[in-house]
């Protein structure tokens, strides 16, 4: 075996000359390689695929047994091609076939040999202090800062600068071998790694099927050495775990390279390793944060894992999280902007994503099938073309381009184009064929939220056809209409017909009816139409109406009552009237209550004389003073009848004459709420007070004690 130098020297004028040898031969031979040797037969002979070290290995082993041939490799490879044995062509021209159909896969690895190369170079300071720690470096926080995990990490409120070198402090360095294992599968997880320098893959175990298709092909045994050479898993081949029976029990799902980060998913679930880590490169240099340190530093990073554990849980309903997390390992994130395209109709399906938040639309070109034409206008004045048709729109925990992939189908379906600034979860259409064995719990269920979208689409596409087909027949309904020839007699009553419905004004056209007859018409069309029902049945009680009616008829009423008590102020200004009325009344009753308190006093004197002095009046002084009250009662009121017929006189010369309706309206209720007494008022409340004596009185003969009681109370009143 030639060692890496030499077959980099040998190679460096030779490789062109057999890549274009064989690329000829697939273009000249390609539709009989095509009939005869079928991808999946190919792939199930040679059982790996070839990666571009594997190529320069095979053929570096070739020409040791060749040296004749290797230098007339052009006129070998051109010509004698075919006289290596069937099996070699087959894995030469496997590989070509598969670089043929992953070119853009190629491109994706020269992006990310691109970016590793820049993030060693701006790790390189943090590298170098990590291996002398001695040596003070100020600019170990700016190459730090670069990495996206203290982004993601660093706390709402804190400097991404403080944060760097809060963690370092608590971060250690470790440095690892080619091929060499950092964690098993199903190991405690007690650490995380950040890479500064080199490469690790990713690895976890076959599944028992894909185990046993291996062992049951004839030809792997011929094939051994040749994986052993490229593979990290052959430095592990004593290990049981990862080569027994003659084959490997793991695979390669995904690749770490510098300034990414790995580990952190145990430490956060509390659960075993999900897979294992081996070395890639040369040397992995890295740094590590144990269980405890990261638990207190990462709290934001918890906390989003778990809310992407919930997303995925309601993506992945009635699944195990064991499982989820697992399959979520797959995963990468990835953002789009508004209105980027994402594929096209024919493209090769690359990956299938689940959607975070933002909106995607599924939708389909009409550009290629026929126009919409307009058969009914002659020479097709104008087309319908239908440019773009939506026929479904993914949104928040949706998933989308998985059909391809599930019905492995070379090319897409539809157009894929985001709505909105889009984030979301990736996995690589490669990815998705090695571990689709693995689960085939979440494959079933991808297959049924497909069946539904289909479902959804047919339907939707359809409705679109079915709309398209009105429209058509409507255009060619109104220009057929259009067409029809129309008599020159029908017209002018058209036009006679449209001149009197415009016309508005009565004087301007004689033939419209009068406001009498107009309202007859009415009547008798509303009586023929409604002959067949009773009266009652066409009166309906509205009580909203009835009131709206009450309050109107109220607001009426008092609007009269205050005109008619302005106009009496205006024209006989009874006011003035009203107010020297109740002065002099005032006057007398205040004379009548004193004379009245008086005599309550004089009573219950002698009510308290008798009860003290044990004395009592004969019969005859009470009689005589009973009869001496009543006389004195009787002249008071005969004095006030005086003074109220003092006081009309006045009235009558000053040429007042109060017509019936003015008194009603005085003795009004709305008087007596206002507090204007007049005659009337003035002599029920006399009638009043002289029942509320005798009704005292009364109650004095039957308790005496309660007599002055009740005068207080009287007094109060008053």
């Amino acid at each position: 075996m030639y060692s890496q130098g030499n077959m980099d020297k040998f190679f460096s004028n030779k490789s062109n000359v057999i890549y274009m040898s064989l690329s000829q031969i697939i273009k000249q031979k390609g539709n009989s390689i095509n009939t005869k040797l079928k991808y999946y037969n190919i792939r199930k002979q040679c059982t790996y695929h070839l990666s571009q070290i594997i190529f320069i290995q095979l053929h570096t082993q070739l020409c040791q047994q060749h040296k004749s041939k290797v230098e007339n490799s052009q006129r070998i490879m051109h010509n004698n091609m075919y006289q290596f044995k069937r099996l070699k062509q087959l894995k030469l021209i496997l590989y070509f076939f598969e670089m043929k159909q992953t070119n853009q896969k190629l491109n994706q690895q020269e992006q990310l040999l691109k970016q590793q190369l820049q993030n060693e170079a701006s790790l390189s300071k943090a590298l170098e202090y990590f291996i002398n720690p001695k040596q003070q470096n100020e600019q170990i926080v700016d190459s730090l800062l670069q990495v996206q995990f203290f982004k993601n990490n660093c706390p709402d409120g804190t400097q991404l600068k403080d944060f760097v070198m809060q963690t370092t402090k608590h971060a250690k360095y470790e440095c690892f071998s080619y091929g060499q294992i950092i964690f098993n599968y199903g190991d405690f997880g007690d650490k995380m790694y950040i890479i500064l320098k080199g490469q690790a893959g990713v690895y976890i175990p076959k599944s028992q099927e894909q185990i046993q298709e291996e062992l049951a092909q004839d030809n792997l045994k011929k094939h051994k050495r040749m994986l052993f050479t490229d593979d990290p898993l052959y430095e592990n081949r004593e290990n049981p775990i990862y080569y027994q029976d003659g084959i490997f029990r793991f695979q390669k799902v995904f690749q770490y390279i510098s300034g990414q980060w790995f580990g952190d998913v145990a430490l956060t679930s509390d659960k075993p390793r999900t897979a294992s880590l081996i070395v890639l490169s040369d040397l992995l240099h890295c740094i590590s944060i144990n269980r405890a340190q990261y638990k207190l530093i990462c709290e934001k990073a918890i906390q989003e894992q778990k809310k992407a554990m919930s997303l995925y849980s309601r993506i992945f309903p009635g699944i195990q999280p064991f499982i989820i997390q697992k399959f979520v390992q797959y995963l990468r994130p990835i953002k789009f902007t508004s209105q980027s395209i994402l594929w096209q109709a024919g493209d090769e399906p690359q990956n299938l994503l689940i959607i975070v938040n933002g909106r995607i639309d599924i939708y389909m070109k009409l550009d290629d099938q026929k126009p919409i034409q307009n058969r009914a206008i002659p020479n097709n004045l104008f087309n319908i073309v239908l440019k773009k048709v939506v026929l479904s729109q993914i949104t928040d925990g949706g998933v989308v381009g998985q059909e391809e992939l599930i019905d492995e189908l070379p090319k897409r379906k539809y157009n894929c184009q985001c709505v909105d600034n889009t984030s979301a979860y990736y996995l690589e259409a490669e990815e998705f064929r090695k571990i689709r064995k693995s689960f085939p719990q979440i494959v079933n269920l991808l297959k049924e939220i497909q069946e539904k979208n289909n479902q959804y689409i047919s339907l939707r596409y359809q409705q679109m056809m079915q709309s398209i087909q009105n429209c058509q027949n409507s255009i060619v309904n109104t220009t057929s209409n259009q067409q029809t020839p129309v008599p020159f007699d029908e017209l002018l009553d058209v036009q006679k017909e449209h001149i009197d419905q415009s016309k508005v004004l009565r004087s301007g056209n004689k033939k419209l009816l009068t406001l009498s007859q107009s309202v007859r018409r009415n009547q008798k069309a509303f009586q023929q139409k409604y002959k067949d029902k009773l009266q009652k049945d066409l009166l309906v009680p509205n009580s909203e109406l009835l009131l709206n009616m009450q309050k109107e008829k109220e607001k009426l009423f008092y609007m009269n009552n205050r005109l008619l008590q302005q106009k009496s102020k205006q024209e006989l200004s009874l006011s003035n009237e009203i107010k020297n009325f109740k002065l002099n009344l005032s006057k007398s009753q205040s004379k009548f209550n004193q004379s009245e308190e008086n005599f309550e006093n004089i009573i219950s004197f002698q009510h308290q004389y008798q009860l003290t002095d044990g004395s009592s009046l004969s019969p005859s002084k009470v009689l005589q003073f009973n009869q001496s009250s009543r006389r004195e009662s009787q002249k008071k009121y005969q004095n006030l009848l005086n003074i109220q017929l003092s006081n009309k006189p006045n009235t009558v010369n000053k040429n007042i004459s109060l017509s019936l309706r003015h008194i009603q309206s005085l003795h009004s209720q709305s008087n007596i709420k206002k507090r204007i007494q007049t005659d009337q008022s003035d002599l029920n409340e006399q009638q009043r007070q002289l029942l509320f004596i005798t009704s005292c009185r009364n109650k004095y003969q039957k308790s005496p004690k309660s007599f002055p009681k009740l005068l207080l109370i009287e007094d109060d009143n008053n």
